[in-house]
């Protein structure tokens, strides 16, 4: 049984060591407040086996406590070495990662918490040190806002921001809180033959994702494989959820959607067909509707920071809330990317921002 307190003023030694056990890990992170699905065994080995990169799961300890886990996943790429938390999102299509932390965590004094993160991140940071990183990355979640101890800790961090739903608000309160055009096209769209059902056919999903998205090139759709997808549907079908949106016997629209202690996000998809009918704002607000049903706390809509994007996502009204990248790069790597087209041969980006942003990007490129 996981001890949730800690000494007050103990002087127990920080330390990071490699976790092999499964069972301590996945129940570590289901006790996390911060911890997403992404975090779980099995979800990690998926990544691992489709994105190329090498896992390397770690704990952090207090003394023979567990107080924190992280999951470092490492490619050498060009002759750098990076380590990312989670994989780059070209492959991956993870959008947060990072440090879990002990529930005995939020429970200290200001005071001696942002003490103990500072040494929980400096305890992360030299076991990814073992690699040798050029670059490191690390996707802190929405709500854990003091990234003090990275910045103490030689990081740097770029604010970037989502949306989300506050589902505890009455369902009128959520529908009139619409943008009234939206309202308009949601109503229009019921007077369709629509159904939206879930399915198990990543195959299919894949095949409408990268037709709508051909003009984008080179997307996550088209690089990854739809049996990436498939194992996640097989190996966490409560929480993993593929939709299809259905005109008749027409596919008109698909979203992905993951869901986790309370919170549920639309993470893949949003794709709309090209015959004219846009099924966008029925598609999201029926999934919104139901996850409100089926009792979540929070919707979350990805991609709230590219502008093309944010003209649709505006149309519900919802709540903005950051979020943070954070990296370090190391002097040889900052000289070596100090022109774009370096950096544009070593990560396969197109600009310096690029780089930077990988994990977002190609998120943002498919929610339409």
């Amino acid at each position: 049984m996981q001890n949730t307190t800690f000494y007050h003023g103990s002087h127990a030694r920080i330390s990071a060591e490699p976790v092999t056990d499964k069972a301590l890990w996945d129940r570590f992170v289901d006790e996390s407040p911060n911890a997403q699905l992404f975090h779980k065994w099995d979800f990690l080995h998926i990544q691992e086996k489709y994105t190329g990169y090498r896992l390397y799961p770690c704990g952090i300890y207090r003394g023979d406590e567990l107080i924190s886990l992280i999951p470092l996943f490492h490619k050498n790429k060009k002759g750098f070495n990076f380590v990312y938390s989670p994989p780059q999102a070209k492959l991956s299509y993870i959008p947060y990662m990072g440090l879990a932390l002990s529930p005995a965590c939020y429970r200290l004094p200001p005071r001696e918490k942002i003490g103990l993160v500072c040494q929980i991140v400096s305890e992360a940071d030299r076991f990814a040190r073992r690699f040798s990183p050029g670059y490191t990355s690390f996707a802190v979640g929405p709500g854990e806002v003091d990234i003090r101890p990275y910045l103490w800790n030689g990081y740097e961090a770029e604010l970037q921001y989502t949306y989300t739903f506050d589902l505890a608000k009455p369902l009128e309160e959520l529908w009139s809180s619409l943008d009234k055009r939206c309202r308009t096209n949601i109503t229009g769209a019921r007077k369709e033959n629509l159904s939206l059902v879930r399915s198990k056919d990543a195959r299919k999903f894949f095949e409408l994702m990268t037709g709508r998205l051909d003009d984008e090139g080179s997307t996550f759709f088209h690089r990854q494989t739809y049996r990436y997808l498939e194992e996640m549907l097989a190996a966490f079908p409560d929480n993993v959820k593929l939709y299809f949106l259905h005109r008749g016997d027409e596919l008109v629209g698909a979203d992905v959607n993951y869901e986790y202690r309370g919170w549920c996000t639309s993470w893949m998809g949003t794709a709309a067909g090209r015959d004219g009918f846009n099924a966008n704002e029925y598609l999201l607000w029926e999934l919104i509707t139901r996850a409100k049903a089926a009792g979540f706390r929070t919707y979350e809509n990805l991609g709230a920071d590219e502008l093309r994007l944010n003209l649709f996502k505006s149309k519900f009204n919802p709540d903005l809330v950051p979020y943070f990248y954070i990296t370090k790069k190391n002097r040889l790597f900052r000289l070596a990317t100090y022109g774009s087209e370096k950096v544009s041969k070593i990560l396969g980006s197109h600009t310096v921002a690029g780089m930077a942003h990988e994990n977002v990007n190609r998120i943002k490129e498919s929610k339409q």
